[in-house]
């Protein structure tokens, strides 16, 4: 899996695609847990689930339905309205971050692959492009591989997320003054 940091940078572009909301700063904590929870499952090897098992890691949390609920439950928060344009606005942005997930780890070197189709398949995928080294889980990450994740990660991630962030900036900028 890539780094909880890119995860996270990666929010931080989808949320340049934000609705108006008057409750921005929960927007941002939203729109990032969105980025990170599918690992929340790491907790399954405290519990000895296995990893290939469908609630190990990378296994339902990190699946399309998951992202579907979870967007949906946290939309509710800035939109009562269900049938809203807005709301489907918001489950649209939250599904992104949440799915972008198992997006990156599928493009990582390591693991398993992502079981993106839980709990309907319990195959697990990688992508053909696979330029993300893996990384390491805990305190490991704080090592000689960890360096090498984020330079990896800074390359594949935080380097193109910032220059669609320049980009977006610059569009809206010379929108605004035309």
């Amino acid at each position: 899996m890539p780094s909880i940091f890119s995860h996270s940078i990666f929010g931080l572009v989808i949320s340049r695609l934000k609705v108006q909301t008057t409750k921005k700063n929960l927007f941002y904590f939203c729109i990032i847990l969105c980025t990170i929870v599918p690992d929340f499952d790491v907790i399954s090897f405290y519990f000895k689930i296995p990893y290939s098992a469908p609630f190990g890691h990378r296994g339902f949390s990190h699946s399309i339905l998951f992202a579907i609920f979870f967007s949906i439950s946290i939309s509710i928060l800035f939109e009562k309205n269900i049938l809203s344009k807005n709301f489907l606005i918001y489950v649209l942005i939250f599904f992104s971050a949440t799915i972008s997930h198992g997006i990156f780890d599928a493009m990582t070197n390591g693991g398993l692959g992502v079981c993106f189709f839980c709990p309907f398949e319990s195959k697990r995928y990688f992508f053909e492009f696979r330029p993300i080294q893996v990384s390491p889980i805990g305190k490991n990450f704080f090592s000689k591989k960890g360096l090498e994740v984020i330079l990896s990660e800074l390359i594949w991630i935080w380097i193109p997320s910032f220059l669609f962030i320049a980009l977006v900036e610059i569009f809206k900028y010379k929108k605004k003054n035309y």
